[in-house]
């Protein structure tokens, strides 16, 4: 939750935006981008707007890490059902996508997650990401496509966390 967050240096400001989409029930912003170094708070946040979403605004909320929901789209196919899988995880209430960019990057992996990146901001779905990647190494690694739906000033907000990985710390 927000309120077990140990704010630390480099993690003000985005503790500070999530409170204010929080607030503000996302002020018609869908996108939110957490991004910054390994350890340096970003999937607590996540977490935290995920149980917000169900605890105080009684929407369902899906947590994935990207390379789990590739996997599962992946299984999905030799099953017939990879359409049915993409349509769910393009529809639900609010989708908070944990490491992205972390995956094996394939064409099928790139085509599924602009499939759904897509329709969530076309239908300016809730959608939080989590990404050690900044905006220009996320353009060398998922493409133009992706990378403008991500950091479009309209319908996200983006904030990087600079704190040091908290597991070294003392």
């Amino acid at each position: 939750t927000l309120i077990n967050f140990t704010l630390r240096p480099g993690t003000e400001a985005a503790f500070a935006v999530v409170k204010d989409y929080l607030d503000y029930r996302y002020n018609g912003i869908p996108f939110l981008v957490l991004t910054g170094g390994v350890g340096s708070g970003k999937s607590h946040l996540l977490e935290a707007i995920g149980r917000w979403f169900i605890n105080e605004e009684e929407m369902f909320a899906r947590y994935e890490m990207v390379a789990d929901l590739l996997s599962v789209l992946r299984a999905a196919v030799p099953e017939g059902n990879l359409e049915q899988k993409v349509e769910t995880y393009k529809t639900y209430s609010s989708l908070l996508l944990d490491d992205l960019g972390v995956e094996r990057l394939t064409d099928f992996a790139l085509e599924q997650l602009t499939i759904i990146i897509d329709y969530r901001y076309r239908h300016e779905r809730p959608t939080v990401f989590t990404t050690n990647l900044l905006e220009r190494e996320m353009v060398e690694r998922l493409g133009d496509r992706i990378t403008s739906r991500l950091f479009d000033r309209r319908l996200s907000q983006v904030v990087v966390l600079t704190a040091s990985d908290y597991r070294r710390q003392p």
